[in-house]
């Protein structure tokens, strides 16, 4: 019979789920290839997640101990991003036009992050396995990223121009 700790891992992987789930059924929706590229980069983030939820469950009862939570946080969201917008640098820099679209569906993408937020701190704060605290934890750092990363891009994509100065108003602080 699972145990609280196992329930709260299936329901994580459930969150994960339906949260790619929106992403992809999002790609259809807007105009803009670079707000598709980032919305499939993720839902491969969430694949990520899921991916290390079912790591973690099959570590927690001794059928691995292929997962080490050190070498995941080494992997992170942020690292990930800084090579796909590095990669789509010039995407940026070519898109001045606005995709209210896209900026409305990362609205809502911050809403579903942060119930993820909420539940991965929740989960953290109840548990009495030290392991587990640490995983809960390491996932709502990455729903603040996941959170952050849209809310920059529903930025960018409801005024490119404004997005811009401010991304590089630190050339002028100082």
């Amino acid at each position: 019979m699972p145990d609280a700790l196992d329930a709260a891992l299936e329901k994580a992987v459930d969150n994960e789920i339906h949260v790619r789930d929106f992403y992809l059924g999002s790609i259809a929706k807007v105009s803009s290839q670079l707000a598709r590229d980032i919305l499939q980069f993720l839902a491969d983030q969430e694949v990520r997640h899921m991916e290390d939820i079912k790591a973690y469950q099959r570590k927690r009862v001794g059928e691995t101990d292929a997962f080490v939570l050190s070498e995941r946080i080494t992997l992170t969201t942020r690292k990930a991003a800084k090579s796909f917008f590095g990669s789509h640098r010039k995407e940026f820099e070519g898109t001045m036009k606005t995709d209210p679209d896209a900026a409305g569906i990362f609205d809502l993408g911050k809403d579903m992050e942060k119930n993820g937020y909420d539940y991965y701190q929740q989960q953290a704060e109840r548990t009495q396995d030290t392991d587990a605290r640490a995983f809960f934890t390491f996932l709502a750092e990455e729903e603040t990223y996941h959170y952050e990363l849209l809310e920059n891009m529903a930025k960018y994509f409801l005024d490119p121009g404004h997005w811009f100065l401010e991304q590089e108003a630190w050339m002028f602080e100082g």
